[in-house]
This record gives structure tokens, C-alpha cells and sequence, in this order.
């Protein structure tokens, strides 16, 4: 008894804190102000599962993940198609983020070299991928990688992702 009396008087205690701490958070979050006067938070969570919309096609697929580049930014977004995966690249979209879906001026035939296996992503640096990439989304201009002064270490990272509990470990090696 007397501990949930304690409990109780606690909670009444701590509530104006609570509160405090909940307008102290809502005052410093950034928030991105619409052209309408509304404002909202731009999260990733909510482009992820998003539609996917091509020229001619309402319903092409859904974003399963987002690829950022070395700066942070979103590089490219991961849409399943069917049983297929596909990378399109974040910068030639039309996000309706109200809506919730991503729009792009293609056809759905024109991304068809761009598909790959789950077990086999694109390496996106690779020349010939990004002439491809060009190819089909010609106004789309990406970032030039970093390049390591010369001498200067080079650090091999394996990423794992456990798919069930959705950890990560990295694992990092230097090379001289």
C-alpha cells in the first residue's frame, strides 16, 4: 500500500517536469514550414513503404530502403517491384510527401537494366552502372566520391544487419 501510495505521489511530482521537458523538445525540433503555412517533420520513416509512381504506372512499387551518400544525404531509394528490387535515384523524384508517394518522369521499361537480386546489390560506383543510370535519368548529377588524401590509411568496414532484432555490428579493419 504504501508503496503505491509513494508511486503515486511521485507520478503527481514528476508530471509538471514531464511536461516541461515535452515543450522543451517540441520547441527545439526543426520543423520544415510549407508554402501553406503548415509545418511539419520530414522523417525518413515515413518515405520508407511509400508508392512508387512511374510515367503511365499509379502502382509501380514500394520503398523498402534509402541509400545515403558520404554526406548524409539521401543518395538513392530502394523500391520493391513484385519480387524485384530496383535504385532509383533520390534527386530525380517528385515526392509528394503528403500524399506519400515519389513520382518519376520514366517509363517502368526504361528502369528494367536497373533491377537486381536481394543477394546482389549494384555496385553504385561501378562505371558501367552509372552510365546506365545517366542514361535513363540524364538531369541526375552525383556527387563526386571522396578520395583519401595520399598515404593516408584505408579502413575496410563490414556492415551486418540482423534482419530479426535489427541490430547492427560494424567491423572495421586499417590498411596501411
Amino acid at each position: 500500500m504504501f508503496k503505491s501510495i509513494s508511486l503515486t505521489c511521485s507520478l503527481l511530482l514528476a508530471a509538471p517536469c514531464l511536461a516541461d521537458a515535452q515543450e522543451a523538445i517540441r520547441e527545439t525540433t526543426k520543423v520544415r514550414t510549407n508554402a501553406d503555412g503548415t509545418q511539419e517533420v520530414r522523417r525518413v520513416s515515413k518515405i520508407i513503404g511509400s508508392n512508387v509512381r512511374l510515367r503511365g504506372s499509379n502502382d509501380f512499387g514500394k520503398v523498402r530502403d534509402v541509400i545515403l551518400n558520404d554526406n548524409g544525404g539521401v543518395e538513392y531509394v530502394v523500391v520493391s517491384s513484385g519480387n524485384r528490387s530496383v535504385m532509383l535515384p533520390w534527386n530525380a523524384a517528385d515526392l509528394n510527401y503528403r500524399q506519400g508517394y515519389l513520382a518519376y518522369d520514366v517509363d517502368p521499361q526504361a528502369v528494367q537494366p536497373l533491377y537486381f537480386a536481394d543477394d546482389a546489390w549494384p555496385d553504385i560506383w561501378n562505371q558501367q552502372y552509372t552510365t546506365r543510370m545517366r542514361t535513363i535519368f540524364p538531369n541526375v548529377t552525383r556527387p563526386v566520391p571522396a578520395v583519401p588524401p595520399p598515404g593516408a590509411p584505408v579502413i575496410d568496414q563490414k556492415v551486418k544487419v540482423n534482419e530479426r532484432t535489427g541490430k547492427v555490428k560494424v567491423k572495421e579493419k586499417i590498411r596501411d
